[in-house]
């Protein structure tokens, strides 16, 4: 779950911090972090809303 935890928070600062949201790269991460959020906490669900949001 931790490793879970940590890829998730990756991606979201990955896709808070890249300026092409159109890319394909984007995309693919967005995906993949759509499939953490079914999987991690609450209190961490909010943790990734936050971080994107930070950037934005």
């Amino acid at each position: 779950m931790e490793e879970t935890r940590k890829k998730a928070l990756k991606l979201a600062e990955f896709i808070g911090t890249t300026k092409d949201l159109s890319s394909n790269a984007v995309h693919e991460a967005e995906d993949e972090l759509r499939e953490y959020l079914k999987i991690v906490d609450s209190d961490t669900q909010k943790e990734i809303m936050e971080r994107i949001r930070a950037y934005s």
